[in-house]
């Protein structure tokens, strides 16, 4: 027993230190050191043994304040390149990454599942990838996930598949998680929120709680598109909204429900349709119907959080891979 909580002492450590490692891009031994709360002589010596092991590298040193001039590390990239997809009903958007830089942008059109499955393969092979990460438009559950498209729901399965014929990971998220994840990557403090996210399809949100999105059992904490509206689930009522005043009803449901059942820090809210939100519409109904005053704000880039969200899904993932292997 003691042999196995000391094994995962050492994980968690190993696995600290480098997640913060990863957020500095760089840090010298005493920034780790501040940042982890650890020992000296516990950061010097996994130090030691992740540049045995090729898992960070030293990049430099800085001036001496008095003594030795303290060296500079940073994560090996070669270890951390990510081809980052977009999956969408015939199409996927993709970035290719090395650690902190986009090597490669793209968009794929494919025809079936069967034709993209080859294309990722072929792409793992050319960049040397390290892990494939996916964000899909649907109910995830392991490397499964259900799409609600026009009101018929599918099973997909075939990125399962994809896992059985190659030998590096894939990690699979919906992409309104995604779109929070890459909120959360830029801001870390902030990290009990709700994110919303409208389209024409419909709307998705995520609920993240100290840090974690909360998935459940069957992976559909959030689907509150799913939810009744006038005989109609949310989805069905936003596809059929005709006018700026229905459309922020709607919304107005949603944000007493999103409040009242995980009492976030704030709220964030994209929306790609042209009906505009009303923001102090928002506030004054929700204030009215739950005597609470809750801090609403727009995203504006909802893409850029979802790459942002891929690559850090990819990345602490990999960290925790590593630290586990260690």
């Amino acid at each position: 027993m003691q042999v196995y909580a000391h094994t995962v002492l050492k994980q968690n450590n190993s696995q600290l230190l480098l997640h913060h490692l990863y957020v500095k891009q760089n840090a010298t031994m005493l920034d780790l050191v501040q940042d982890t709360q650890l020992s000296q002589s516990s950061v010097r010596n996994m130090l030691r043994q992740f540049e045995d092991n090729n898992i960070v590298e030293s990049i430099g040193v800085d001036e001496s304040t008095g003594g030795r001039c303290p060296v500079r590390f940073s994560l090996n990239s070669d270890l951390f390149s990510l081809i980052c997809l977009f999956v969408h009903k015939d199409y996927a958007e993709c970035k290719i990454m090395r650690l902190y830089k986009i090597i490669e942008s793209s968009k794929i059109e494919y025809s079936s599942f069967g034709q993209l499955s080859e294309q990722i393969k072929e792409m793992i092979k050319k960049y040397k990838s390290t892990a494939v990460v996916m964000a899909v438009e649907g109910i995830v559950n392991g490397q499964l996930y259900y799409t609600d498209h026009e009101d018929q729901y599918i099973r997909n399965d075939w990125i399962e598949h994809l896992q059985q014929q190659i030998t590096v990971p894939i990690y699979i998220e919906n992409d309104v998680k995604c779109m929070q994840r890459g909120i959360y990557k830029h801001d870390e403090s902030i990290d009990n929120f709700v994110y919303l996210y409208i389209s024409s399809l419909g709307m998705g949100g995520s609920v993240m709680v100290n840090g974690a999105i909360l998935n459940g059992y069957k992976g559909i904490i959030g689907e509150l598109g799913l939810i009744p509206y006038h005989d109609k689930t949310i989805n069905q009522a936003i596809r059929a909204c005709h006018n700026e005043m229905e459309f922020n009803q709607i919304i107005s449901h949603l944000l007493v429900i999103a409040c009242l059942s995980n009492d976030p820090q704030k709220i964030k809210i994209s929306s790609k349709l042209s009906f505009p939100l009303d923001l102090p519409l928002l506030k004054q109904q929700l204030k009215s119907w739950i005597h609470q005053d809750y801090c609403l704000e727009l995203e504006e880039n909802p893409n850029q959080c979802l790459f942002d969200g891929l690559e850090y899904l990819g990345m602490m993932n990999l960290i925790k891979k590593i630290a586990g292997e260690k």
